[in-house]
C-alpha cells in the first residue's frame, strides 16, 4: 500500500552520522574562541543537512508489490517470474529519442501503477523517482499527474542499471509522489546593487561566522545559528 515516504527511510540513511569523520574513524573537529576560551566542536556531515532530510521524508513512495528477478538470457534481458508479477512490471522495449541515463541499459521497463492519488482541486502531483536514492538497481522516470480529475492506472517507464542481474524484492519503493499546488509563476530576475551584494555578504556573515564575545555560546552552536535553526520549515507528510 501507497505510504509516507518518512516511513520508508533507507537504512544508509538512518545508521549514517550526524557528524563528519576522518578515513581513521576519528570525528572532524573545527575550533573557535569565546570570551578568551578555546572551543572544539564536531563537524556535521551531511546527515545533518535539512535540505536532505526533506527530500527524504516529503510525500509518498508506492512500493513494489512482489519481488522481481531480472536476468539476461543469451544476452537478452527478461523478467524471470514475469507470471508472478507482469500486472506490475514489464518490458517495455527500445524507445527513440528520449536519452539513456548514463550506466543504465537503453532497454525500457515499465511500472503499470498499482494505486493512483486523488488531490484536492488545485493541486497537482509530481512523480519522480525516489528522491536520492542511488542505491537502488533503477531510475524510475519523473513527470507530473493532475491526479485532481486524472486516477486511472497509468504507466511509469524505468531503467535499469547496466549489466544488472537480480531481485528487486518486494516492499522497494519505485516511485515517490510530492503533492504541489497549482499556482501561475513568473520568473523575475533582479540584479543587485553594490550596497544591496554587501548587505547580504554582510548579513551571510553576521548568520554563519563564530560568535561574537558577547553573545551567549550554547554548546553545539560555536557559530551564531544555522539553516535548520533559522530558516528550516519542518515538512508533515501522514
Amino acid at each position: 500500500m501507497p505510504e509516507a515516504a518518512k516511513k520508508n527511510i533507507p537504512e544508509w540513511f538512518s545508521s549514517a552520522d550526524k557528524y563528519k569523520k576522518h578515513e581513521n574513524g576519528l570525528y572532524a573537529i573545527m575550533f573557535a574562541t569565546h570570551k578568551g576560551k578555546h572551543i572544539a566542536e564536531k563537524v556535521l556531515s551531511w546527515k545533518s543537512c535539512p535540505a536532505i532530510l526533506d527530500a527524504a521524508i516529503s510525500g509518498y513512495v508506492l512500493k513494489t508489490p512482489v519481488d522481481i528477478e531480472i536476468a539476461k538470457v543469451d544476452g537478452v534481458y527478461k523478467i524471470v517470474n514475469q507470471e508472478e508479477c507482469g500486472f506490475f512490471c514489464n518490458i517495455r522495449g527500445y524507445e527513440t529519442g528520449f536519452p539513456t541515463p548514463p550506466g543504465y541499459e537503453e532497454l525500457n521497463f515499465v511500472w503499470i501503477l498499482n494505486w493512483m492519488p486523488i488531490v484536492p482541486k488545485g493541486y497537482t502531483t509530481l512523480w519522480t523517482h525516489p528522491l536520492n536514492r542511488f542505491d537502488l538497481p533503477f531510475l524510475s522516470i519523473n513527470g507530473f499527474i493532475d491526479a485532481e480529475v486524472y486516477n486511472q492506472r497509468g504507466r511509469m517507464p524505468f531503467f535499469i542499471k547496466k549489466d544488472f542481474e537480480g531481485v528487486i524484492p518486494s516492499g522497494t519503493p519505485f516511485t515517490q509522489i510530492i503533492p504541489i499546488k497549482n499556482e501561475d509563476w513568473e520568473i523575475d530576475i533582479k540584479n543587485y546593487t553594490e550596497k544591496e551584494i554587501e548587505e547580504n555578504r554582510s548579513f551571510e556573515k553576521k548568520i554563519y561566522s563564530p560568535l561574537e564575545d558577547d553573545e551567549e555560546y550554547i554548546p553545539g552552536t560555536f557559530n551564531r545559528t544555522n539553516y535548520k535553526k533559522r530558516f528550516w520549515v519542518k515538512k508533515q507528510y501522514d
